[in-house]
């Protein structure tokens, strides 16, 4: 009498294991998957039965019965795997053995394959090319403690008075050449808009911010090669 109450209580008691499942997060195309069911906080001589699910158009392999380890092929995409079974734990440790203790497991992890599935978002797309005959009011800003390691045609851009000549004279307004202690704030506000625009931007030091003459949008490109470029970004031709 005891044993089948006993028994009774197991039945209506079953136990939930902590399991996980040991897979990759992404996967190359055509990149060999494999997936792994972790139990935790079993009785040692516990065995496990159950299923493997993989979502979308996929198929999975169990090469070994005794081993919960699954051979998966997937398309392109994101998937979701389901692992769900139950464990139980006989007087002989093999199936068929009066019944000592049992439970169930479950648990899902996601991967991807290939390029699907959600990622970071792509980076903006470059502003336009100015409009030719366009003036513009212009402002650079570098990292004054790398300035030594630039090409000398953008060294030569941040610092030469010359440049600086010639920009004006074919209309353009040099307002400053700034460092990026500016980016932290604390720049005067006719630069405001300009430093505003490259921190939004995120485009990487050193770079060139421009709004028309008149006022208007400022946009920011990485800083020229050399002065023929910053001609030809300005629309003054080749």
């Amino acid at each position: 009498m005891k044993r089948w109450l006993w028994l009774l209580l197991v039945l209506l008691c079953p136990a939930w294991a902590q399991a996980d499942i040991e897979i990759n997060e992404r996967y190359e195309r055509g990149e060999k998957i494999i997936g792994k069911v972790i139990p935790t906080n079993l009785p040692e001589n516990a065995m496990m039965r159950g299923m493997f699910r993989v979502s979308g158009k996929a198929s999975t392999w169990q090469p070994d019965a005794k081993v919960l380890e699954y051979a998966i092929w997937a398309e392109d995409g994101q998937h979701t795997v389901t692992a769900v079974g139950t464990w139980v734990v006989t007087d002989t440790g093999e199936l068929g053995g009066a019944l000592i203790d049992f439970g169930y497991y479950e648990y899902t992890a996601t991967f991807i394959v290939g390029p699907g599935g959600p990622g970071p978002d792509p980076p903006p797309p470059p502003p336009p090319p100015p409009p030719v005959d366009q003036k513009w009011q212009v402002v650079m800003i570098h990292r004054s403690e790398k300035l030594s390691t630039l090409p000398l045609g953008q060294r030569t851009l941040l610092t030469s008075l010359k440049v600086r000549q010639n920009l004006k004279a074919k209309g353009h307004d040099v307002l400053e050449v700034l460092d990026n202690n500016v980016l932290a704030g604390g720049s005067p506000a006719k630069l405001r808009p300009f430093v505003n625009a490259v921190v939004k931007s995120g485009t990487e030091l050193p770079v060139i911010a421009i709004a028309p003459l008149a006022g208007g949008t400022v946009q920011v490109y990485p800083l020229p090669a050399d002065e023929a470029a910053l001609t030809k970004l300005l629309g003054g031709g080749q």
